[in-house]
């Protein structure tokens, strides 16, 4: 092979693995996120009440199918949803919502027995909470909004009141982190609206 040529070809060489290493050097990585319970959110409810030691069941939880994927998922448009390859939940986004609204309740009810779907069917669960996602994440302008179906059933597996459709937002912040962040506060204001329902129905 001439010497030219076999320069050439070097040179080819050690510049496309250069440009590879560089490539995978500058592949961001992953990152994982939960929702977590919301101390600020339960302490601005009202004073805990009892619900005089009833068992209490959170779920089913249902999500769109949209909303059933690790991509943490945006909306960008009106009709236009963005998922991140590389800003995702660390697991099921429905077993983490039902956790950490069991949690909230927990604390704004004053109660440990406070069950995640699906319980021990021997367990007399007195109120089942019943939810429906219908939104829940970023929009355009800059705030994340819940929107839900939800319901409370007796022991009787009958509903206490007609289903009830509620929204909650609030501003999102510049990134994902502060994203989260918003969705815990949503949910901790959904979960103070689940607990005053259960506490007037409990006192009538």
């Amino acid at each position: 092979m001439p010497y030219q040529i076999m320069c050439r070809t070097y040179v080819y060489l050690i510049v496309t693995c250069i440009m590879m290493t560089y490539g995978c050097a500058r592949t961001p990585q992953a990152r994982f996120y939960i929702l977590q319970p919301q101390p600020s959110a339960v302490d601005q409810a009202q004073p805990s009440v009892s619900v005089n030691d009833m068992i209490i069941g959170v779920g089913p939880v249902e999500l769109p199918e949209h909303l059933e994927r690790p991509q943490i998922v945006t909306r960008i448009g009106s009709s236009e949803l963005h998922f991140s390859e590389f800003n995702r939940w660390a697991g099921s986004l429905e077993k983490n919502f039902s956790r950490v609204l069991a949690e909230n309740l927990s604390v704004l009810l004053s109660t440990d027995k406070v069950l995640v779907y699906p319980w021990i069917g021997t367990l007399e669960v007195k109120r089942q909470v019943r939810v429906n996602i219908l939104q829940f994440g970023s929009l355009p302008g800059g705030k994340v909004l819940l929107k839900v179906l939800w319901g409370i059933k007796d022991e009787d597996g009958k509903f206490l009141f007609l289903i009830k459709k509620a929204s909650f937002s609030t501003p999102a912040g510049k990134g994902y982190p502060e994203m989260v962040e918003a969705m815990n506060r949503v949910l901790g204001d959904f979960s103070r609206e689940i607990a005053n329902e259960i506490i007037k129905n409990d006192a009538e």
